[in-house]
Protein backbone atom coordinates (compact mmCIF):
# COMPACT_ATOMS: atom_id res chain seq x y z
CA UNK A 1 0.00 0.00 0.00
CA UNK A 2 2.84 2.39 0.88
CA UNK A 3 4.69 1.58 -2.36
CA UNK A 4 1.57 2.31 -4.41
CA UNK A 5 1.14 5.69 -2.69
CA UNK A 6 4.79 6.54 -3.44
CA UNK A 7 4.35 5.62 -7.11
CA UNK A 8 1.24 7.80 -7.33
CA UNK A 9 3.10 10.72 -5.73
CA UNK A 10 6.10 10.30 -8.05
CA UNK A 11 3.90 10.11 -11.17
CA UNK A 12 1.86 13.12 -9.99
CA UNK A 13 5.07 15.10 -9.44
CA UNK A 14 6.37 14.19 -12.88
CA UNK A 15 3.10 15.24 -14.53
CA UNK A 16 3.11 18.53 -12.61
CA UNK A 17 6.70 19.17 -13.72
CA UNK A 18 5.85 18.47 -17.36
CA UNK A 19 2.78 20.67 -17.17
CA UNK A 20 4.83 23.60 -15.88
CA UNK A 21 8.07 22.96 -17.76
CA UNK A 22 6.88 22.08 -21.25
CA UNK A 23 5.37 25.49 -22.12
CA UNK A 24 8.44 27.23 -20.73
CA UNK A 25 10.73 24.99 -22.78
CA UNK A 26 8.75 25.63 -25.96
CA UNK A 27 8.78 29.39 -25.27
CA UNK A 28 12.53 29.56 -24.65
CA UNK A 29 13.46 27.02 -27.31
CA UNK A 30 12.10 28.95 -30.29
CA UNK A 31 14.69 29.38 -33.02
CA UNK A 32 16.08 32.44 -34.75
CA UNK A 33 14.31 33.80 -37.81
CA UNK A 34 15.35 36.07 -40.67
CA UNK A 35 13.32 39.26 -41.03
CA UNK A 36 15.27 41.17 -43.71
CA UNK A 37 17.90 40.64 -46.39
CA UNK A 38 19.94 43.02 -48.52
CA UNK A 39 22.16 42.04 -51.46
CA UNK A 40 25.41 43.86 -52.22
CA UNK A 41 25.49 46.13 -55.30
CA UNK A 42 27.76 43.67 -57.15
CA UNK A 43 25.54 40.69 -56.23
CA UNK A 44 28.32 38.66 -54.58
CA UNK A 45 27.23 38.97 -50.92
CA UNK A 46 24.07 39.34 -48.88
CA UNK A 47 23.55 40.56 -45.34
CA UNK A 48 20.66 38.90 -43.53
CA UNK A 49 19.01 40.30 -40.41
CA UNK A 50 17.81 37.83 -37.79
CA UNK A 51 15.85 37.94 -34.56
CA UNK A 52 17.67 35.66 -32.12
CA UNK A 53 16.20 32.75 -30.23
CA UNK A 54 14.88 33.86 -26.86
CA UNK A 55 17.74 32.19 -24.97
CA UNK A 56 20.33 34.25 -26.94
CA UNK A 57 18.80 37.62 -26.08
CA UNK A 58 20.33 39.69 -23.34
CA UNK A 59 18.00 39.98 -20.35
CA UNK A 60 18.05 43.78 -20.32
CA UNK A 61 17.37 44.22 -24.07
CA UNK A 62 13.96 45.11 -25.36
CA UNK A 63 13.14 41.87 -27.13
CA UNK A 64 11.73 43.38 -30.32
CA UNK A 65 15.00 45.21 -31.04
CA UNK A 66 17.56 42.47 -30.42
CA UNK A 67 19.10 41.31 -33.71
CA UNK A 68 22.14 39.74 -35.28
CA UNK A 69 23.36 39.74 -38.87
CA UNK A 70 24.77 37.03 -41.08
CA UNK A 71 27.01 37.81 -44.04
CA UNK A 72 26.70 35.23 -46.83
CA UNK A 73 28.39 34.78 -50.19
CA UNK A 74 26.18 34.45 -53.25
CA UNK A 75 25.01 32.38 -55.04
CA UNK A 76 26.08 29.48 -52.75
CA UNK A 77 24.81 31.09 -49.49
CA UNK A 78 28.02 30.18 -47.64
CA UNK A 79 28.30 31.86 -44.23
CA UNK A 80 31.13 34.40 -44.15
CA UNK A 81 30.36 35.74 -40.67
CA UNK A 82 27.74 36.05 -37.94
CA UNK A 83 27.60 39.02 -35.57
CA UNK A 84 26.86 38.90 -31.86
CA UNK A 85 23.35 39.85 -30.71
CA UNK A 86 23.03 43.63 -30.55
CA UNK A 87 20.34 46.27 -30.27
CA UNK A 88 19.72 47.63 -33.79
CA UNK A 89 17.11 50.24 -32.79
CA UNK A 90 17.69 52.97 -35.40
CA UNK A 91 21.12 51.48 -35.98
CA UNK A 92 20.63 49.16 -38.94
CA UNK A 93 21.80 51.22 -41.92
CA UNK A 94 23.76 49.07 -44.40
CA UNK A 95 26.92 50.47 -46.01
CA UNK A 96 28.56 48.17 -48.51
CA UNK A 97 32.31 48.21 -48.98
CA UNK A 98 34.49 46.34 -51.46
CA UNK A 99 35.31 43.49 -49.07
CA UNK A 100 32.33 43.52 -46.72
CA UNK A 101 29.61 45.55 -45.08
CA UNK A 102 29.05 47.83 -42.11
CA UNK A 103 25.68 47.56 -40.39
CA UNK A 104 24.81 50.58 -38.31
CA UNK A 105 27.61 52.03 -36.25
CA UNK A 106 28.71 48.88 -34.47
CA UNK A 107 28.82 45.80 -36.72
CA UNK A 108 31.52 45.26 -39.32
CA UNK A 109 31.57 42.12 -41.49
CA UNK A 110 34.41 41.24 -43.84
CA UNK A 111 34.49 38.59 -46.54
CA UNK A 112 37.66 37.11 -45.04
CA UNK A 113 37.38 38.13 -41.40
CA UNK A 114 33.85 37.37 -40.22
CA UNK A 115 31.67 39.80 -38.27
CA UNK A 116 32.56 41.69 -35.14
CA UNK A 117 31.13 44.29 -32.80
CA UNK A 118 32.99 47.62 -32.87
CA UNK A 119 32.15 49.94 -29.94
CA UNK A 120 31.68 53.64 -30.68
Amino acid sequence: MVARRQVVLIVSGMLAGLTAGLPLGVHLGGGSWMYAREVSPDGTMAVQFYRPARWRRLPDMRLELASFVRLASLPDDETLGVSPVVNLDGNGNVRWQRDGVQVGMNIVCRRSGGCRYVPN
